[in-house]
């Protein structure tokens, strides 16, 4: 929490920052403000609401983004894309700088749970991986290695088809976990041991995008199904493709 400056909002940023000695409309152009109309007369209140925890995303000394988390689960928004830095792309990006292998996962807390584990190379893709997110990561994965650890319910999965049908050919491998915890940060957090060698074990074990959704059809209770799963994700014409010994392992 310290290393990555979370805060607990209380209401009050758009007063302190006029003590501080912005105006209206200073502060409206931050995008942390918005104007409220009531009894005929228009004021500024706080962007994010009252009692809510917000990670601002920081790349050297700049802001570039600030996203909340709701304990009460009543409010999920971030700050609105117009007023975010255009370099913003990820929660702890400049990590994809300092690192030659990435672990990405979805969410704040889990990040902020790697991070607790010591390990550094982690970032957020902060809801649904976005265009500009996948093209970024494909500029990363042509000279490195990424690990994606997404969550466990179905969005999670379709993620990771998502981002592995974007970038074919890269340096990707998945790191899966038992279905009973639901995001990396409940594994993280539940888990007795020595969490770091624990992720590095996972990053290991971790498998390719083919083998993966093999494991995932493994899954599916009858054979009719899993065969319609094999030939609906192309798992057939993709081994097909492959040189024989390739084939043989399949």
């Amino acid at each position: 929490l310290m290393k990555m400056q979370v805060g607990w909002t209380d209401g009050g940023l758009v007063e302190h920052l006029k003590v501080k000695g912005f105006d209206d409309i200073e502060i409206k152009a931050s995008g942390l403000a918005k104007i409220r109309s009531g009894f005929a007369i228009e004021h500024l209140v706080d962007y994010f609401v009252k009692d809510v925890a917000i990670f601002p995303h920081i790349e050297d000394i700049r802001v570039l983004h600030f996203t909340i988390k709701d304990p009460n689960k009543k409010y999920k928004y971030q700050l609105l894309e117009k007023d975010r830095f255009n370099e913003w792309r990820f929660y702890n990006q400049s990590a994809l700088d300092k690192f030659k292998e990435i672990i990405a996962v979805e969410g704040e807390n889990d990040l902020l749970s790697v991070l607790d584990a010591n390990i550094q190379n982690v970032i957020g893709f902060i809801g649904q991986p976005a265009d500009y997110q996948l093209k970024a990561l494909q500029n990363y994965c042509r000279q490195k290695h990424l690990y994606l650890w997404l969550d466990n319910d179905e969005a999670g999965k379709n993620f990771v088809r998502k981002i592995c049908a974007a970038l074919k050919d890269s340096n990707i491998r998945i790191i899966t976990y038992p279905e009973t915890f639901k995001d990396p940060d409940e594994y993280i957090r539940k888990f007795d041991g020595d969490c770091k060698k624990e992720i590095k074990r996972l990053q290991d074990e971790a498998v390719n995008y083919l083998t993966w959704e093999i494991q995932e059809i493994a899954k599916l209770e009858t054979r009719e199904e899993r065969l319609k799963a094999l030939k609906d994700r192309k798992i057939f014409t993709a081994v097909a493709d492959m040189v024989e010994a390739e084939k043989m392992v399949y």
